[in-house]
């Protein structure tokens, strides 16, 4: 039987398991983290997004030819808002939940 690394963590009283289950864990909760944050942020584009392109195509289509309260600006600027908020949203649920999770979790 060849010695490999595995062995030798195994040799070593179970700190180098520790310590690469660690890191494998902190890597788990950043990428929980960046993909909630991006999937938050996703689904605010999406919705105020969508919202503000409905609400001017049925305002063309209208019969009524009414000054438009929101220009393309205001409804762009109101779309990346709403994106980063629930974007942060998000981020700050996740680091929150992974935060009490690393301080009180099961291998506590």
């Amino acid at each position: 039987m060849t010695s490999s690394s595995f062995g030798q963590e195994r040799a070593c009283s179970g700190k180098t398991l520790n310590i690469n289950s660690h890191h494998l864990e902190l890597q788990r909760a950043a990428d929980r983290l960046f993909h909630g944050v991006v999937r938050g942020a996703c689904i605010g584009l999406t919705l105020r997004g969508g919202l503000h392109l409905v609400g001017s195509i049925l305002a063309s289509a209208s019969k009524k030819k009414r000054a438009r309260s929101v220009t393309l600006a205001g409804a762009l600027e109101d779309t990346l808002r709403f994106t980063a908020f629930l974007g942060t949203l998000a981020g700050l649920y996740i680091g929150v939940d992974e935060g009490i999770s690393a301080v009180v979790g099961k291998g506590r």
